[in-house]
C-alpha cells in the first residue's frame, strides 16, 4: 500500500464514521448512551493492545449501531476491513496510542451524551486522523525496516 492510498483509505473511513457519529449523537437511545460510557469505562482499565482492540471495535459498532443507516453503516463495514490491521497495529506498535484513544473514545462518548451533534462528527474526524498518523509511521517504518533488508542481502 502507498502512502497515498493509506491517506485515501483513512479519510473515506473518517468522513464516514464521523456521519454516522453524527447520526448516533441524534439517534441513540439513553440505554445506548449509557452502554456505550460502560464501553469506553472498560477501556480505560485495559493495558493489553489485543484486548483493548476488541474493546475499541465494540466502542465504534455501538456508534455506528446508534446511527441507525443501514446504508452508511455497509459502507463503514466495507472500509473498516480494509483498515481492521493498521488500526489493530496502532495498539501493538505505538504504546502511546493506547492511552491517546481512551482519552479520544471519552471525548466522544461524552459529546454523544449531551447530543453535540457537529463537536461528535469534529471529534471521530479528529480520532481516525490520529489513528492514521499511526499507520502512517507504521507504514514508514515498515518500508524502512525492508528496505534496509533488501539492502543488506544485495552483493
Amino acid at each position: 500500500m502507498t502512502p497515498e492510498d493509506l491517506a485515501e483509505l483513512f479519510e473515506a473511513t473518517g468522513e464516514i464514521e464521523s456521519a454516522l457519529a453524527a447520526l448516533a449523537a441524534k439517534r441513540m437511545s439513553e440505554i445506548e448512551r449509557r452502554q456505550l460510557m460502560a464501553i469506553v469505562e472498560s477501556g480505560d482499565a485495559c493495558d493489553d493492545p489485543a484486548i483493548y482492540s476488541e474493546i475499541n471495535r465494540q466502542f465504534h459498532e455501538a456508534i455506528k449501531v446508534g446511527a441507525r443507516n443501514t446504508t452508511l453503516a455497509a459502507t463503514l463495514d466495507e472500509l473498516s476491513m480494509r483498515t481492521f490491521a493498521w488500526r489493530t497495529a496502532n495498539f501493538r506498535e505505538d504504546s502511546r496510542r493506547l492511552a491517546s484513544s481512551r482519552s479520544e473514545h471519552r471525548q466522544i462518548a461524552d459529546a454523544i451524551l449531551n447530543l453535540d451533534v457537529d463537536l461528535t462528527r469534529r471529534l471521530v474526524c479528529s480520532h481516525v486522523a490520529s489513528s492514521y498518523l499511526v499507520s502512517s509511521d507504521i507504514l514508514a517504518r515498515r518500508k524502512t525496516e525492508l528496505g534496509g533488508f533488501a539492502f543488506q542481502r544485495l552483493p
